[in-house]
C-alpha cells in the first residue's frame, strides 16, 4: 500500500494544511473536493514515487501529493494510483490531466517500460471512468515543461536541479513553499508534478487561455490538410465566426468534432510542425493560418490575396478516418495537401 504525503492549499484564504505518510485510505477522506469547481491534474509518474498535482481553474483550491510505494509490485502501483485517483475525481469535472513523458534516450530501460505501461493504463482508465469520459488527457516531455518552468533571471544550468524547479514552482504557487522542505520525497515528485501541468498550460495555451496546438509529434502518420479562405467582412461575433468557419460542414461538424486550436508560432514552429503536433494530437484540427505562411499557398493554389479573407487549415490524422468520410470533406473543400512521414 502507498504512503501519501502532500499539502492542501486555499488560496482565497492563504491557508494549508500538510500531511505525512498516510495511507491511501485515510487521505481520501480527508480529500474532498467542491463539485461546483473544474479540475485539471499533473501526474509525474515514477517505479518508486508518484507525484499527483490538482488545481481547479480559478486557482482556489491547490492540492499536491507524494505516492511513496512500500513494495515492488507493480499490479498494487498501478491500483494505488487508480484508487486515488478515482476517489479524487468522482462526481467531479476534470478538463484536463497531463503526465510526464518518458524521453526516447530511455527506450529499452526498465523505467521507460513501466512509465510508457502506465501513460497507456491511463488512457484506458479515462475512457472507462465516467467521471473523466470528457476529460483530455496529454503528455510532455521533461525538458519541454521545465523550460518553461525555471526562472532563468536567476542563473544558468538550474534546469536540472529538482530542487531549483520546486523553488521557481513556489515562486508561482507561495503556499506550496511550506511542504518543500519537509517533502519525504527525494526527487520532489509531487512538485514536478505541479511543473508538468503548469509548464504543459505554458506550451498549449494563449497569455489570454486560448488553446494553441501543441503536443508531441508522431511521426510516421499522413496528415491530409485542408485549405480554405474565407471571407471574414461579415464576422462580428462568436456565433458569426463559428458559422464562416464550420457552417460549410452543415450537421457533419458534429460527427467529425473538429478541435479550433491558435495556430502556434512558439520558437521553430512553422507550417509543418504544426501540421504535425495537431494531426498526432487530435484527429481533426481548425487553426487560422498567419500571413506569413500564406504566400506559398498562394502559388499552390493559384489564389489572388484578399484583404477581407484569412486562411484557415483543416488538419486531419489520415488513418483515423474512412475513405468515405474523406470523401465527404474533399466534395466541400477547395484544396488539400497531403504531408507524410518526417524524419
Amino acid at each position: 500500500m502507498a504512503l501519501v504525503s502532500g499539502i492542501i492549499t486555499i488560496n482565497s484564504k492563504n491557508e494549508f494544511s500538510t500531511f505525512k505518510r498516510m495511507q491511501v485510505s485515510d487521505i481520501t477522506d480527508l480529500l474532498k473536493l467542491p463539485k461546483q469547481l473544474q479540475y485539471e491534474i499533473g501526474i509525474d509518474q515514477s517505479t518508486s514515487c508518484t507525484g499527483i498535482y490538482i488545481q481547479d481553474t480559478k486557482n482556489l483550491v491547490n492540492i499536491l501529493l507524494e505516492l511513496e510505494y512500500a513494495n515492488k509490485d507493480k499490479k498494487d502501483y498501478f491500483a494505488d494510483i487508480f484508487y486515488l485517483i478515482g476517489s479524487l475525481v468522482k462526481g467531479k469535472t476534470v478538463n484536463l490531466i497531463v503526465c510526464e513523458r518518458p524521453v526516447p534516450k530511455d527506450v529499452g530501460s526498465y523505467t521507460y517500460r513501466v512509465l510508457t505501461e502506465l501513460f497507456g493504463k491511463l488512457e484506458v482508465y479515462l475512457e472507462f471512468n465516467p467521471d473523466l469520459a470528457k476529460t483530455e488527457l496529454q503528455s510532455i516531455f521533461p525538458q519541454a515543461w521545465k523550460s518553461r518552468i525555471i526562472d532563468k533571471s536567476k542563473g544558468t544550468g538550474r534546469i536540472n536541479s529538482k530542487l531549483n524547479c520546486a523553488e521557481d514552482i513556489c515562486d508561482k504557487k507561495p503556499l506550496l513553499k511550506n511542504y518543500l522542505y519537509m517533502s519525504p520525497a527525494k526527487d520532489l515528485d509531487g512538485f514536478d508534478a505541479c511543473g508538468i501541468l503548469l509548464g504543459y498550460k505554458k506550451c498549449a495555451f494563449t497569455d489570454k487561455g486560448m488553446p494553441k496546438i501543441y503536443g508531441v509529434v508522431e511521426k510516421t502518420h499522413i496528415s491530409r490538410v485542408y485549405y480554405r479562405y474565407v471571407d471574414v467582412s461579415n464576422v462580428h461575433s462568436a456565433a458569426d465566426f463559428r458559422e464562416a468557419v464550420f457552417g460549410f460542414l452543415g450537421e457533419t461538424v458534429d460527427y467529425f468534432q473538429p478541435k479550433l486550436k491558435v495556430y502556434n508560432d512558439d520558437g521553430n514552429y512553422n507550417l509543418l510542425r504544426n501540421i504535425k503536433m495537431a494531426s498526432s494530437t487530435y484527429s481533426f484540427t481548425v487553426t487560422q493560418l498567419p500571413d506569413k505562411v500564406i504566400e506559398p499557398l498562394r502559388w499552390s493554389f493559384e489564389f489572388e490575396y484578399d484583404k477581407n479573407k484569412v486562411m484557415f487549415a483543416y488538419i486531419t490524422k489520415k488513418k483515423d478516418f474512412k475513405k468515405s468520410e474523406l470523401n465527404v470533406l474533399d466534395s466541400v473543400m477547395p484544396w488539400h495537401l497531403e504531408y507524410g512521414a518526417i524524419s
